[in-house]
């Protein structure tokens, strides 16, 4: 019985030691200097909203995954957009999220990280976002606000990746 009670305790103690630490990586991305491209750069910024809003609201341990996202961003290690099997998501809406996926991916592989910076990483986050709001499936308006986020940051990587129309050749001067 004592030794029930004696790793009783040690478990409690262990899950406290690490709930204390659960929201702590906030301040310490807040301590990184972001360094590299534009885009790592504005993946780094837009990271800590993200996780300054989920620390705000007591999300915790989601302020820590963007926290942690965002420290990589700043240390020129940026991860592509989370795969949607990373969420434990509700039935019927991983397929609108692995076609932003998709869609986001093949922007990052057609250069939108150097055409659209700003927008591309705003994409990225706020599809992420999305996908964390659809995993809680409490807050609509939050579901909603995400996905028109990374709708309109999307509308604009798509505009920087559409081809440029051709010059018209200034017709010959007559002779």
């Amino acid at each position: 019985m004592k030794t029930f009670f004696n790793r009783a305790i040690f478990a409690v103690a262990a899950l406290s030691l690490a709930a204390c630490s659960t929201g702590m990586e906030l301040k310490n991305a807040q301590s990184v200097q972001p360094g590299g491209t534009v885009f790592e750069r504005s993946l780094y910024k837009e990271y800590m909203e993200q996780a300054t809003d989920e620390y705000n609201e007591a999300d915790f341990a989601n302020s820590d995954t963007f926290a942690l996202r965002g420290i990589a961003a700043a240390q020129r290690k940026a991860a592509d957009p989370e795969p949607v099997s990373n969420r434990n998501l509700p039935a019927g809406t991983e397929k609108d999220l692995s076609a932003a996926r998709k869609r986001l991916t093949i922007a990052l592989i057609k250069t939108a990280r150097e055409k659209a910076p700003r927008d591309a990483a705003r994409a990225q986050v706020m599809y992420e976002c999305w996908m964390e709001e659809q995993e809680e499936n409490v807050q609509p308006k939050d579901i909603a606000a995400c996905r028109a986020a990374f709708e309109a940051a999307m509308k604009k990587v798509d505009a920087a990746l559409k081809p440029k129309p051709m010059a018209k050749k200034a017709a010959p001067k007559p002779a």
